[in-house]
Formats: structure tokens, C-alpha cells, sequence
């Protein structure tokens, strides 16, 4: 997703009301199968708040590229604990960094009006700011384990709670897990990988920016809970 499609007026209004307001709220008392994905990451920017639907006969749910940022998202899963039954996270990194040099609201959304186009102003080495996200999959995954009692079956990534091939898939999910953000790079805001790696310049370099966002030194902790959660989702399925 590129700086223009950040910026498209339509796409913040889908996302910020149109979903919820036209699609989701209509339906929450009957909906038993949800499935929101999109070709580019959302969530965060375009804001989705899901807070105010919540669906009381859910069993199974998918999202694809919707970004963690914040704790709320987790919780709005987990809140659909006593009827979910299948849950497919695809492509939905937390997103650990944030370089951002647009005004920021209480919770941490950058501030837009709908019905006008979102523009970064460009001035990242006067006003840009690091915002770090502490969250990580390795706290995530024991709390959906707890969290959502009935699942029967998972998908988090390339990793699913029946694939016998469990350990590749679960390190091939890693590399998808995390992401980071900057608002001023032209090659794309959104990196799988470490923001001043690949992608044609050294940010750092380039703004004199300190400090450098640490990329998630936690491997091994997020596929340990990761193999733990798909095991005992595998064993809720055999015994179910």
C-alpha cells in the first residue's frame, strides 16, 4: 500500500463507516461467518474500530491484513470466546514501529476527517516521532489460547492447527508476524522486514534519526506459544 492509497478519501470511509454502520451492524445479531480482508494493510490506517459491533453467534472468523497496534483488537476477538470455533489470522502483523509525522489522537490513530483525504506532510526530520508498539505474539498467542476455549481449528499464517508439517509453517509465519511503518517513504509505508533494510535508503541515515526501532528480537519465544496454541487447538479437535 503506497502513500496514494493511504491518502484516498473512499478507502477512510469504508473502513472508518461504511463497513460498520452499513455492513456489520446491520447483521450482528445473526451473523455466523465473518470474513474482512483486504489487498492492502488496514486497521490502524485506514482506521477500522470494531469496538462498537460485536457478534453473539460468531463461530468462525478470518481477517487478512488487518494490523495489531493496539490491545483493544485482541480483546475484540477473544470477546467472541463463547461461540468461536475457527479463527484465520492471514497476514496480520503487529506492528511494532511506527515513524509517523501526522497528528496523532488519544489513542494513538492518526487524526482524519472523513470525508477528506488524509495527507502526511512530509516533514518528517522537524516533526516525525517514533511511536514503539511493546506488544508481541508471544503474549498474544497464550491469550488467545485462554481467551477462545471452543476453537477448533486456526490458521495463523502459513501455519494451521491441522498441518502436519507444523514447525516449517510456523517459521515461515514468523517472517509475516511483525511490521513496521514510516509515512514519508515513497517506496511504501508498510515493511515485513526491518525499515532501513531494502528499501533504497537508509531512513536513519537519511532524517538523523535516533533512536533506531529494535525489529522484534523475539523469535523463538513467538514460535514456542505459537506451536503451543496450535497443539492444544489440535487437541480441543480430536477430542471434540
Amino acid at each position: 500500500m503506497g502513500p496514494y492509497t493511504i491518502n484516498e478519501r473512499e478507502r477512510h470511509e469504508f473502513f472508518a463507516r461504511d463497513l460498520l454502520q452499513y455492513w456489520l451492524k446491520p447483521v450482528q445479531e445473526n451473523l455466523v461467518h465473518l470474513k474482512l480482508e483486504s489487498t492492502c494493510y488496514w486497521g490502524w490506517v485506514p482506521k477500522c474500530d470494531l469496538r462498537g459491533v460485536r457478534f453473539p453467534h460468531l463461530k468462525s472468523l478470518e481477517l487478512g491484513e488487518m494490523t495489531f497496534t493496539h490491545d483493544w483488537q485482541l480483546e475484540w476477538i477473544i470477546s467472541h470466546g463463547d461461540t468461536l470455533t475457527q479463527l484465520s489470522l492471514r497476514q496480520c502483523p503487529i506492528a511494532h514501529d511506527i515513524w509517523i509525522d501526522h497528528t496523532l489522537d488519544a489513542e494513538g490513530y492518526p487524526v482524519h476527517t472523513l470525508g477528506e483525504e488524509l495527507y502526511w506532510d512530509g516533514t518528517t526530520e522537524e516533526f516525525g516521532d517514533w511511536c514503539g508498539n511493546s506488544a508481541r505474539w508471544k503474549d498474544y498467542f497464550p491469550r488467545l489460547m485462554s481467551g477462545l476455549p471452543r476453537l477448533r481449528q486456526l490458521q495463523i499464517g502459513e501455519a494451521s492447527s491441522s498441518d502436519l508439517r507444523q514447525d516449517d509453517a510456523a517459521g515461515n509465519s514468523w517472517r509475516t508476524l511483525y511490521c513496521a511503518f514510516w509515512s514519508d517513504n515513497n517506496f511504501g509505508p508498510w515493511a515485513s522486514s526491518h525499515p532501513t533494510i531494502g528499501r533504497g535508503y537508509d531512513l536513519l541515515d537519511h532524517c538523523g534519526l535516533e533512536p533506531e526501532p529494535s525489529y522484534p528480537q523475539c523469535k523463538e519465544e513467538d514460535l514456542e506459544a505459537l506451536k503451543q496454541l496450535m497443539e492444544a487447538v489440535r487437541r480441543r479437535a480430536e477430542r471434540s
